[in-house]
């Protein structure tokens, strides 16, 4: 089960344990009334953590836009001719040592595209 359905699935469970708390208040049955009592604990609990959960979610969300954006500000302030510099220095490696030519191809590649961004 994926986070987004388990997490339906809690909201599901806790709207059915107040539709049955309901209907055991609606009915007067105190034996039904203290068997809900555990299920109104329960839900409380589980809508605790799902409150924490999408809190935690969103103040991420958060951080990583603005990770994003000083990542990009920081890519943004390398001259042009630093990368281009940089790209003849990994093409100089690359013929000279076999071992690392994957690495370097992925470096040059990664590289270019920074400069077409410009």
């Amino acid at each position: 089960m994926e986070l987004k359905e388990a997490i339906k699935r809690c909201y599901q469970i806790i709207n059915d344990s107040k539709e049955i708390i309901k209907e055991a208040r609606k009915n007067g049955d105190i034996n039904l009334i203290q068997l809900t009592a555990d299920l109104d604990n329960q839900s409380i609990a589980i809508e605790t953590v799902l409150q924490k959960l999408e809190k935690l979610h969103k103040d991420n969300y958060k951080l990583d836009k603005e990770n994003q954006k000083l990542f990009e500000s920081q890519i943004n302030s390398i001259p042009k001719k630093k990368i281009e510099d940089k790209i003849e220095e990994l093409k100089e490696i690359k013929t000279k040592n076999g071992d690392v030519y994957v690495d370097v191809i992925l470096e040059i590649k990664i590289l270019k595209e920074l400069l077409e961004n410009k």
